[in-house]
């Protein structure tokens, strides 16, 4: 794991900065984050996570449920992973999620932990080679030059203005990770505000 040096540091703190004063418009503006979330990806509460230093931090999240896919089987399926059926396509959840925010005009990315690549369309279908934009390109790597890969939370989301990391947990089956604590304690440190993560608790209909 990469220290980072003081000039690391003033660099991703001043995208940081950019951000937050973005963020300081969008609440004039009545263009607050969570306002422009999907509708059933909006937050109803709150998920307490306890940080590696001990700190505990209240994230926003939502609880959804999700139809299953009933057509035909897939052939990879990640270890089994849940297939789920969103407009008539199979997908798993992370992509669901991020084609949930595609329809409201966010742009982004699954984090593949499993196979350490990006993604945005099931893995049986493309092999994709996915090249951030340049600013969350900034904040990922500078952040992973910290915590290394793993960690990153499912999903990351962008948009003019906004930038949003979104981890998808299934109800009574999944449980956070050490990593992404580390992950979210050291966003928070560079300057990500709570509101710039989202919990995602869903199970199927």
């Amino acid at each position: 794991m990469k220290k980072l040096s003081d000039d690391d540091i003033k660099q991703l703190a001043g995208f940081f900065d950019l951000l937050m004063k973005c963020d300081v418009r969008n609440r004039k503006e009545g263009k607050y984050v969570n306002n422009n979330m999907p509708p059933h990806l909006k937050p109803t509460t709150t998920e307490a996570l306890t940080l590696p230093s001990g700190k505990v931090i209240e994230v926003p999240k939502c609880v959804v449920s999700f139809d299953v896919w009933k057509g035909k089987p897939l052939q990879d399926t990640y270890g089994n992973k849940q297939v789920l059926d969103y407009k008539g396509a199979p997908l798993f959840a992370e992509l669901l999620v991020r084609a949930m925010f595609k329809e409201n005009n966010w742009d982004g990315v699954w984090v593949d932990s499993y196979r350490k690549c990006f993604r945005t369309k099931m893995p049986e279908k493309v092999k994709e080679v996915i090249e951030l934009p340049e600013q969350p390109k900034q904040i990922y790597d500078k952040i992973v030059e910290t915590t290394g890969f793993r960690g990153c939370w499912d999903v990351f989301l962008w948009n003019d203005s906004d930038v949003l990391f979104v981890e998808c947990k299934r109800n009574k089956k999944d449980k956070m990770q050490e990593s992404q604590l580390v992950w979210l304690e050291t966003c928070l440190k560079f300057g990500l505000l709570p509101h710039n993560f989202l919990f995602v608790e869903w199970d199927v209909k």
